[in-house]
């Protein structure tokens, strides 16, 4: 059972953010958020680059934090920007 709230969008934050810019400990709250979600997209980029071996430790850590990973709404907004990047002339909305 997962004690923890839904994730925050994007646009979530970007809201919080208009909201509160004269409050230092905000923007400092958000800067770290920031810096978290960099570390799940290494996490996302390392977990891909991985064979997840299961029945070992390390692939039930690694398939758990897979799916933790997954809730994040921002991971998918930015691998959906990477491939617009990446692949240019290809259908995003049906590839």
């Amino acid at each position: 059972m997962n004690r923890l709230r839904p994730p925050l969008t994007t646009e979530r934050l970007k809201q919080i953010q208009d909201a509160h810019r004269d409050d230092p400990e905000v923007m400092e709250l958000l800067w770290y958020i920031l810096r978290l979600r960099l570390y799940v997209r290494r996490a996302d980029q390392l977990l891909r680059s991985m064979s997840i071996v299961t029945g070992t430790a390390e692939g039930l850590i690694a398939s758990c934090l897979k799916s933790e990973i997954e809730e994040e709404p921002f991971l998918h907004d930015w691998r959906k920007e990477r491939e617009s990047i990446l692949y240019p002339d290809k259908d995003t909305d049906h590839g």
